[in-house]
């Protein structure tokens, strides 16, 4: 009796269902029923609600290919797209096209991602940026872990945060939100641009192997292993640096 129970509820939960179009027509693609929506196009699944302009729902696949600025809402996050794919059993959406995701203080930017709903996982790639309250960061790849507020961003990782006046590359990035900790790994590199009341500049430069980021009680920024300082005229090498 509960594996029946079980069986029905995983097949209510690939049920995808369509609350709302203007406009429905009946067609036929490869051999395969489907549908096609035109007009404040509204479908849900569990939490997940999907709106769009138009879109092809196919009814044996349990997939909707939708286009015309697709927004994807949980309830806490938003995501849009000009166009994406939305499949049902597997809980998973892909999305092409000047995509934003929006959730609390925190805005990414990319021209693809893909959502795995059932995790809270996000994978952006190409022309990636995340903007907060302080900081902008870009780079190649991005993936977001919601639940655990966790992100790793990949190839060509430059932040640069406007409060401090540092600007930070590498090609490796980790970020732990609730921990309040960083780490930047693959040629970490710091520069600091100081300009003075005469209008010159005094650039600070730091590389290393690994550095990390505090921003607990004393935010910091500590360089690990085969430290490189220099700044001006002056140059000098540690096996840590805290600043």
């Amino acid at each position: 009796m509960v594996l029946m129970f079980e069986s029905v509820f995983a097949q209510q939960e690939k049920i995808v269902v369509l609350e709302h179009a203007d406009s429905l027509i009946g067609l036929v693609i490869d051999g395969e029923q489907a549908q096609q929506l035109i007009g404040n196009v509204k479908f849900r699944q569990g939490n997940i609600e999907v709106t769009c302009s138009k879109a092809i729902r196919y009814l044996k696949s349990n997939k909707i290919t939708f286009e015309g600025v697709a927004e994807l809402w949980d309830g806490k996050m938003r995501m849009v797209g000009q166009r994406g794919e939305y499949f049902g059993d597997t809980r998973i959406a892909e999305v092409f096209d000047r995509v934003m995701l929006e959730e609390s203080t925190t805005t990414v930017k990319a021209k693809y991602a893909k959502y795995f709903a059932s995790e809270k996982k996000a994978y952006f790639t190409t022309d990636v940026s995340v903007e907060d309250t302080s900081s902008l960061l870009t780079c190649n790849e991005l993936t977001y872990f919601r639940e655990e507020q966790r992100s790793i961003a990949v190839g060509n990782v430059k932040i640069t945060n406007a409060q401090n006046g540092l600007t930070i590359y590498g090609n490796h990035f980790e970020n732990f939100r609730k921990q309040k900790f960083s780490k930047m790994t693959e040629q970490p590199l710091v520069i600091q641009v100081d300009t003075s009341g005469d209008g010159k500049h005094d650039t600070l430069i730091v590389r290393s192997k690994i550095m990390e980021a505090y921003q607990d009680s004393i935010e910091r920024l500590v360089a690990y292993d085969s430290v490189s300082i220099t700044r001006g005229e002056l140059a000098a090498v540690a096996g840590t640096c805290l600043f």
